[in-house]
Formats: C-alpha cells, sequence, structure tokens
C-alpha cells in the first residue's frame, strides 16, 4: 500500500515538473510521512502480535512436552499397579497354599497326638498286665505254700464240675477274688467332650475318645483270679478259656459247659 502511494507521488512530481505551477515538496512529502508513520505502526503492532503468538507457541509446546511426561510417568504407574495387582495375586495364591498345608499338618499333628495317646495307654495297659501277672503269679505261689502243693491236685478235667467249682471258690473268697467272679470288673465311664469348629461351613472336629479305663486293683485281682482258674485245668480243657481276658467269663464258661447242678 505505501509503495503504490510513493509510486504515485513519483508520478505527480514528474507531471509536476513539467508544470511551472508545482506544489510545494512539504505537501507531498507530508501524506507519505503519515502513511509511512501508519505503516510502521502497523509493523509495531504485528511484530508484537508475532512476538505474542511465538510466546503462545513455546508455553503450548513446553504444555504439550510437560502433558507427554505426566502421559509417560501415568502409564509407569499404570504398569507397576498391574505388576503389583498380578503379584498380589500370585501371594494370594501362595497364601491359600500355605493355609491348606498349615491344615494338612495340623490334622497330623492331631493324629500323632492321638497315636502318642493310644501308645502311652497301650504302654500303660502293658505295664498293669506286667503288675497283674506279677501278682497272679505271686498268688499261685501262695496258694501253694499255704496248701503244701500245687494247682494240679485241683485240676478240672471235665467231671464233677460242682466239686471242683466250691474248692475253687473257697480258694476265691480266701484270696479276696471272688467278687470279681461275682461282679466282674467295672469300667470306669469316660465323659466325651465334642469339639466343634468355630467357622461357618467347617466340618467339625473329630476328637479321639478315650476307651473306658478299669481301676488297677480289679486289674490286678482280675489277672490273679483267671491264673488260678487257668491253673487249675488240664491242658484238654485249656483252650477252651485261652481267649478269655476275665476270669469272670472263663468261670461263665466252663459253668455253662460242665455244671451239671449248681446251686448258690
Amino acid at each position: 500500500m505505501a509503495g503504490c502511494a510513493a509510486e504515485a507521488t513519483l508520478r505527480r512530481v514528474h507531471a509536476a515538473q513539467k508544470d511551472d505551477e508545482m506544489p510545494p515538496i512539504e505537501a507531498i512529502i507530508a501524506p507519505l510521512e503519515a502513511e509511512l508513520k501508519l505503516a510502521r505502526q502497523e509493523v509495531a503492532k504485528l511484530q508484537d502480535d508475532n512476538r505474542a503468538i511465538d510466546r503462545l507457541t513455546k508455553s503450548k509446546e513446553a504444555a504439550l512436552v510437560e502433558a507427554d511426561r505426566t502421559v509417560q510417568i501415568a502409564m509407569v504407574k499404570a504398569s507397576l499397579v498391574d505388576d503389583l495387582q498380578n503379584k498380589n495375586q500370585e501371594l494370594m495364591k501362595q497364601i491359600e497354599i500355605c493355609q491348606e498345608e498349615n491344615k494338612i499338618l495340623d490334622k497330623m499333628h492331631r493324629q500323632k497326638v492321638a497315636e502318642v495317646e493310644m501308645l502311652t495307654q497301650t504302654v500303660r495297659e502293658l505295664e498293669e498286665a506286667v503288675l497283674a501277672g506279677g501278682a497272679a503269679a505271686n498268688a499261685v505261689r501262695d496258694y501253694q505254700r499255704s496248701s503244701g502243693g500245687d494247682l494240679r491236685t485241683l485240676q478240672f478235667d471235665g467231671a464233677n464240675y460242682d466239686f471242683w467249682s466250691i474248692k475253687m471258690e473257697t480258694i476265691l473268697i480266701a484270696y479276696d477274688l471272688w467278687d470279681v467272679i461275682e461282679v466282674g470288673i467295672q469300667a470306669q465311664p469316660v465323659i466325651e467332650e465334642e469339639e466343634g469348629s468355630g467357622d461357618e461351613g467347617s466340618e467339625a472336629e473329630q476328637v479321639p475318645v478315650e476307651a473306658p479305663t478299669i481301676n488297677r486293683e480289679d486289674k490286678i485281682k482280675n489277672a490273679k483270679a483267671l491264673s488260678l482258674i487257668q491253673g487249675a485245668l488240664t491242658d484238654e480243657l485249656f483252650p477252651r478259656i485261652r481267649n478269655e481276658k476275665t476270669a469272670k467269663g472263663a468261670w461263665d464258661i466252663l459253668r455253662r459247659e460242665y455244671r451239671h447242678y449248681y446251686k448258690k
């Protein structure tokens, strides 16, 4: 625009040179200076706008760089979260496996405790049996010393049961053993205790219940009486009561099979 105005002005100056009535140069230059001033102002305004646009562009670029960095950080965090979730799932599975193993070990421990208790009971019974056997042997020796003979003089061969039973009863009463024949040995009852799990849906735990126990004194008396009865039988009759563990049981077998007449 300024170039066109200058060109027009030059044409007017050139035409005026041909004309003697040429206007003053100030009149020609003044509009040009005004237009030049406006052009400079326009250029300054455009330069300010350009600088503002440049600052805004740089700011946007910095914002984009920061946004890209934020996105990268978020992606890394998301990856870490996925890894942590996977590790958490693996840990949960390991915890479940450990819990199952702990249940199995706990069950095995309870079984071992029950086995130890059973073995302890067996050892205790064997000790009592040894003591009872010794007491029975002592009873036989006492009878032999007191009677001056042995049990073979009372051996029962299947005949004359009534006579034999009276003599055996007398001996058993003398040694305070007749009550195990009349009454037998009484087992002491054991109160059962139930133990259940407090968690819903879990299986109830089975707690081993001890077998009824027998008084130690009764065991010894039973062993003595049974030993006397066994020693008073012939070899042919002994197999009839071989498997019997109580004196009352052995006495009842003999009475049932060989008694022809029995009076209390």
